[in-house]
C-alpha cells in the first residue's frame, strides 16, 4: 500500500500546534493522517507550526500557532504558511489540505493534485470560493455536511481512538480514483470503530478489506 518514492504534503492549520495540546480538531486529524502515512512507509512533509510533534519532515514558517502566541498576526501567518506549501508543490505528488477554503485559490496554479478535507462550513459567505473550485477533490466529514455541486470522493466520519487503551482503530473503504496515469490515486478512507472486529456500515463495506477494522490508520493512498 505504501510507496516511499511518493511524496505527500499535509497542510495543517496553524492556529494551534499539530497535534494540539488541548483544543484543535483540524490539527488532530492532520496529525493522525500524517502519522498514519509515516507508519506505512510514505515520505510525508507536514506543513505546520514549528513546535509541532511529528515523525514526518516538518516545514514551518512560524514557531508557534497564532492562538498560542499573541505576537503572531493570524492573517499574515496563514498566508505565509499556505503560500509556502504551494510554492513547493512541485516537490510533492499530492497535497492534502486541512486548511478550509483559502488554499483552493492556489490549486489551479500548480500541477500537483490537491485533496481537501472539508471539516465544516463556517458561513454561507465562504461558499462562492467552494463553488468556484468545485471541480477539485474533496472529502467531507459527514454526509449531512456536504455542499451541492462539489466533487466529493468520500466521507470520513472521524478519527477515533479505542476507549481505554488509546489505540486508533479505523475501518477501510475505497474511494474513486483521482487524476490519470502515474498520478491516478485511490484514497483509502478509515472509519473509527468501537472494536477491532466490528464490521463497517453496509454502505462503506469493502470486500477488499472484508469490512473489518485496520489499526493505526488514518488515510492512505496508492498510485496506479
Amino acid at each position: 500500500m505504501s510507496d516511499p518514492n511518493k511524496r505527500v504534503a499535509i497542510l495543517s492549520p496553524i492556529a494551534w500546534r499539530t497535534p494540539p495540546r488541548q483544543y484543535g480538531a483540524w490539527e488532530t486529524v492532520a496529525s493522525n493522517v500524517t502519522e498514519g502515512l509515516i507508519a506505512r512507509g510514505w515520505d510525508v512533509t507536514l506543513f505546520a507550526s514549528g513546535d509541532s510533534v511529528t515523525r514526518a519532515h516538518l516545514h514551518a514558517v512560524v514557531d508557534k500557532g497564532y492562538e498560542e502566541d499573541s505576537a503572531v498576526d493570524s492573517k499574515a501567518a496563514e498566508y505565509l504558511h499556505i503560500s509556502e506549501a504551494f510554492e513547493l508543490a512541485a516537490e510533492f505528488d499530492l497535497i492534502h489540505s486541512h486548511y478550509d477554503f483559502m488554499p483552493l485559490s492556489y490549486t489551479r496554479l500548480i500541477k500537483t493534485p490537491v485533496l481537501t478535507t472539508i471539516h465544516g462550513f463556517s458561513s454561507a459567505k465562504i461558499m462562492p470560493i467552494y463553488q468556484k473550485y468545485r471541480d477539485g477533490y474533496f472529502v467531507s466529514v459527514s454526509d449531512s455536511d456536504r455542499a451541492t455541486g462539489l466533487n466529493y470522493l468520500a466521507t470520513v466520519y472521524g478519527q477515533g481512538r479505542q476507549p481505554g487503551d488509546g489505540r486508533k482503530t479505523q475501518c477501510a473503504a475505497q474511494c474513486n480514483p483521482v487524476g490519470t496515469g502515474r498520478q491516478q490515486l485511490e484514497a483509502l478512507i478509515f472509519w473509527p470503530c468501537p472494536s477491532p472486529t466490528q464490521a463497517l456500515p453496509h454502505k462503506l463495506s469493502s470486500s477488499k478489506f472484508n469490512g473489518r477494522c485496520q489499526e493505526n490508520s488514518a488515510y492512505s493512498w496508492r498510485w496506479k
